[in-house]
């Protein structure tokens, strides 16, 4: 093999890892987005009373743009148990889980786009 059909192999394979890269991106920040919801929900960081605002809170894809994700809650007062009221203290559930599982969450995203590389350049 000449130089030049290494070259170009290897233009060809970057080419491929970069398509790979931007469209892995949504699933890497989906499996961030799970990874919070997931721990938020098992380090008991969402306060329960009812058990309403934990069963309504969710990863999915944002809406706006499908590189992105977020972990949402249908709990109308969840952004005031969060950030909390002139009468109640925060209990920011998101931040905690986000500021304790920074290594597991930032190993999700990893984790899925050394997933779609490997299916995609057959590793």
């Amino acid at each position: 093999m000449s130089s030049i059909d290494i070259g170009i192999e290897l233009a060809q394979r970057l080419a491929k890892l970069g398509k790979v890269m931007k469209e892995s991106q949504g699933r890497a920040a989906l499996a961030g987005a799970m990874t919070i919801e997931r721990y938020a929900k098992e380090d008991d960081e969402i306060p329960v009373v009812t058990g309403f605002l934990q069963g309504s809170t969710y990863a999915r894809e944002d809406d706006n743009d499908k590189n992105a994700a977020e972990v949402v809650s249908e709990a109308d007062y969840s952004f005031y148990v969060h950030f909390g009221t002139e009468t109640q203290s925060a209990q920011p559930y998101f931040t905690n889980t986000i500021n304790n599982r920074e290594d597991e969450i930032v190993e999700a995203i990893k984790s899925q786009i050394q997933k779609d590389i490997d299916k995609a350049m057959g590793g």
